[in-house]
């Protein structure tokens, strides 16, 4: 979750600065780390699962929104 962190900061401080270079790397940095994310699931618990999984599909809707708008 730290990556993802990261990422959505650079995305933050590259949108604010208006360097679409950095914003370009921030994006595939957000859709690494979700990959990442996506690969520890299934969890124990379905209900954690479930719930992951919904932030996943958010995840990857802001990082492929990010990489079609820069």
């Amino acid at each position: 979750m730290d990556e993802m962190g990261d990422a959505l900061r650079m995305m933050s401080g590259a949108s604010r600065s208006y360097d679409f270079s950095d914003l370009r790397a921030a994006c595939r940095e957000l859709n690494r780390a979700n990959d990442r994310l996506k690969a520890l699931l299934p969890s124990p618990d379905s209900q954690v699962t479930a719930e992951v999984q919904a932030a996943i599909k958010s995840f990857d809707q802001v990082s492929k929104m990010c990489m079609g708008a820069s």
